[in-house]
C-alpha cells in the first residue's frame, strides 16, 4: 500500500455493530503504487437518497496514467507531513479527522491550511471519476451482526442465505465489555466467497431496492435463519487488509468522550 486518503472513523458515533462499514475510513481511498486503487462509496454524494453511503460496496480500478502523474506532482508521498498546516489539528475537537498516510509519513487535520486543503480537494476532484470507472468488488466479505429482537413496524427480515447459522456470528451480549466490543474496529467475521459472500451481496442489493421504495420499513438490513434474527452490516473484504480486516496505516479510531 503506497497511499491512503481517508477520514478516520468515529466509532462511538456509529450504530452498535456497524463499525465494520467505516473501520477503514469514511471516506476512504487507497492506492497501491502499482496503478490499482480501492475506494468506498462515501465519496459519492446523493443528498436525496435514503441509502446510507456506508452500506455501498467498495470499488476497484486501474489508475489512469495522467491521474497517477498528477498525484505524484500534487502530493509529497515521502513527506506527507509537509501538508500538515492545520488550522484545526487532529484530536482537538469532537470532529472527524482527515488523513493522508503512507509508510513513511502522514498528515492529519480537521481543518487544514492552504497546503492540506489543496491536496484534499485535488483527491476529492478525482474521486467521482475514479468511482465511475471502478468495478464493484467480489470475493470475500466482512460481516458484523447484532441480535434484533424488536421487529415492530419493520419489514420482514431477509432469509439468511448461508449454511452457517447466524447465532455464532452475533456480537456477544454476555461479556462485560459487550458495549465496547460493539463499537470496536477489527471484530468482524470474514465470510469467504466459497461460503456464500456473493449471496450476501445480492441481499444487500435487494435491500437497496426495497429501501428506495419504502425507506421507513428498512432502517437497516435485517436477516433471519428461522432461529436467530439480526441486523447485519457488510463490507467488502479488501486486498492488503490484515486478519482483523484493517488496512495498513490505520490510526486508532477517534472515540468521543464518555
Amino acid at each position: 500500500m503506497k497511499l491512503r486518503v481517508f477520514v478516520e472513523p468515529q466509532n462511538g458515533r456509529e450504530e452498535r455493530g456497524s463499525v465494520v462499514r467505516v473501520e477503514n475510513g469514511f471516506t476512504s481511498l487507497a492506492f497501491d503504487g502499482m496503478c490499482s486503487y480501492w475506494m468506498g462509496g462515501s465519496w459519492v454524494e446523493k443528498p436525496n437518497s435514503p441509502i446510507d453511503n456506508r452500506d455501498l460496496g467498495w470499488r476497484t480500478g486501474t489508475l489512469p496514467p495522467a491521474i497517477a502523474q498528477e498525484i505524484e506532482q500534487s502530493i509529497p508521498l515521502d513527506r506527507l507531513d509537509r501538508l500538515q498546516d492545520c488550522v484545526s489539528s487532529a484530536g482537538l475537537f469532537d470532529a472527524p479527522t482527515r488523513t493522508f498516510r503512507s509508510r513513511a509519513s502522514r498528515a492529519r487535520c480537521i481543518r487544514g491550511g492552504a497546503r492540506f486543503e489543496a491536496a484534499w480537494n485535488f483527491v476529492k476532484s478525482k474521486a467521482l471519476d475514479l468511482w465511475s470507472a471502478g468495478t464493484p468488488l467480489a470475493g470475500d466479505i466482512r460481516l458484523s451482526a447484532v441480535a434484533d429482537n424488536n421487529p415492530v413496524g419493520l419489514a420482514m427480515p431477509y432469509r439468511w442465505p448461508l449454511a452457517e447459522p447466524l447465532q455464532p456470528l452475533l456480537i456477544r451480549e454476555d461479556v462485560r465489555e459487550a458495549d465496547y466490543m460493539g463499537f470496536s474496529s477489527g471484530i468482524s467475521h470474514l465470510i469467504a466467497e466459497a461460503a456464500g459472500a456473493n449471496l450476501l451481496r445480492r441481499i444487500r442489493e435487494q435491500y437497496f431496492v426495497d429501501k428506495q421504495a419504502t425507506p421507513g420499513f428498512y432502517p437497516q438490513m435485517r436477516m433471519t435463519d428461522g432461529k436467530t434474527t439480526a441486523t447485519v452490516f457488510l463490507r467488502d473484504a479488501l486486498p492488503y487488509e490484515d486478519e482483523r480486516g484493517l488496512l495498513p496505516f490505520s490510526d486508532p479510531p477517534s472515540m468521543p468522550p464518555p
